[in-house]
């Protein structure tokens, strides 16, 4: 670390303060000082230093494997209902999906707390890209079912790994900046791959969409590989001392979490569920509503899509910092209340325009909620665990994710699509009623590792 590092630094600050304590420790060889400090260094070097270099690949990464989602969430359905499948089959392989995601989703995380975010980024990338070609290959339903499993496996590492790693960048003040910004690459993604997706499709075929999403993933999997060492953790300098004097020196900045961190995480975790209920029935049902029920053209089945995800790019960056600055319950509730709202509105709708207002509403009511509810979930996590717990909640978020396309699918074929919608509303209204009176205001933060 040389002196240039400090960069950017507030002068008269403590994270400053402790870059420069650092560089004159190494350069006067006190090692057992020097690793005092060693860890807020990382940290602050991490984040500081090189946020221009990683959190731009990272950046790059989500963008391509969120175009894969944008082009699958309208090729699936799509291709389901092409082999003859029913509303429930698609509910049972959606909710396979968020099955598959509820386990994964902490492992990856606790991996990337034990080894870095390098290794994980490297086989999820090349296991997508040699995964995603075998849709095309079969139509049974068990074998689809297997491989929604595996992709869930499989593609939900990026979450945890690139929510910490942004976090970490943007540090504990603008935590919800940067949980925000990956927010904004899926929305992106999102937003362009069901256009790009539709217009593969009706050129060449399901089978060409899937090839193209298989060589997204090559290509971030090339990404990662270049960028390997940017990626890996920067634990300890190529000349730090034994491992035996770092682990005895002692740690600064050490902040306890107190109760009230561990209640407000199961409050979020059981608010989690009924937020994703509403989310997951959006992204897996809305384009068989507007093809099968409203009898919209793939078109514009595509551009309401593309409608969800460009505004939720464009508003997760802003609402993360919102956030930021306002606090993160008012955030969360008002997005599942928007969220509810919209669920509602997607019951009732009676045409293309319709769709499209309550597709705005419902892409306000995600974009608030979700990095808001990340970031206190990184506020309130030691940053030594941060991986595993961001990987826990998000195993809460797979759960409602698996719920509502399981519940929402039973309802369509059982009664009517409209009820779905409606059912699903209401069980996001109870995360509204658990925001707005379990959920603490000020949470203790954790700073220490």
């Amino acid at each position: 670390m040389l002196a240039s590092d400090v960069e950017g630094l507030d002068p008269d600050g403590q994270d400053h303060d402790l870059a420069v304590r650092y560089i004159w420790l190494r350069a006067s060889g006190t090692w057992a000082a020097a690793t005092t400090i060693q860890e807020p260094v990382d940290v602050i070097y991490g984040g500081c230093v090189t946020l221009k270099s990683r959190a731009a690949v990272i950046i790059c990464i989500d963008l391509l494997w969120a175009l894969n989602l944008g082009i699958l969430a309208l090729a699936l359905p799509l291709y389901i209902t092409s082999l003859g499948g029913s509303a429930t089959q698609w509910g049972l392989l959606s909710g396979a999906f968020g099955f598959g995601m509820i386990f994964a989703e902490p492992i990856w995380g606790w991996v990337s707390d034990k080894i870095g975010i390098a290794v994980p980024f490297v086989i999820s990338r090349f296991a997508s890209t040699l995964l995603l070609p075998i849709y095309a290959l079969t139509g049974n339903m068990g074998m689809l079912l297997v491989i929604q499993i595996a992709r869930a496996v499989i593609e939900v590492a990026i979450g945890p790994l690139s929510r910490k790693a942004l976090a970490y960048s943007f540090g504990s003040d603008r935590k919800g900046t940067g949980i925000g910004l990956f927010q904004a690459c899926l929305g992106v993604g999102i937003g362009i791959g069901p256009l790009l997706g539709g217009y593969v499709i009706g050129r060449w075929g399901y089978s060409q969409a899937f090839t193209l999403c298989s060589g997204l993933s090559f290509l971030s999997f090339l990404m990662v590989v270049i960028n390997r060492a940017n990626l890996s953790s920067t634990g300890k300098s190529p000349d730090s001392p034994p491992i035996s004097v770092r682990l005895k020196a002692p740690k600064i900045a050490n902040v306890a979490q107190d109760d009230s961190s561990y209640l407000t995480f199961f409050v979020l975790a059981l608010i989690a569920i009924p937020l994703f209920v509403g989310i997951g029935v959006t992204k897996a049902f809305v384009p068989l509503l507007g093809s099968s029920v409203l009898s919209l053209p793939p078109s514009q089945v595509a551009l309401l899509l593309a409608i969800s995800g460009m505004v939720s790019g464009i508003l997760m960056i802003c609402m993360g910092k919102v956030s930021d600055r306002l606090g993160r319950r008012p955030l969360i509730v008002g997005g599942l209340s928007l969220l509810s709202i919209s669920l509602f509105g997607y019951g009732f709708s009676s045409g293309f325009v319709n769709m499209a207002i309550v597709t705005l509403i419902n892409s306000i009511g995600m974009s608030a909620a979700v990095p808001a509810a990340v970031a206190l979930v990184s506020d309130i996590t030691p940053s030594s665990r941060q991986g595993q717990m961001i990987g826990l909640y998000g195993s809460c978020e797979d759960l409602g994710l698996m719920v509502g396309s399981l519940l929402c699918g039973f309802i369509w074929d059982v009664h009517s699509p409209r009820l779905a919608f409606v059912v699903c509303s209401l069980i996001t209204g109870i995360g509204i009623v658990l925001g707005s009176i379990a959920l603490n205001s000020n949470p203790a933060r954790s700073e220490a590792a």
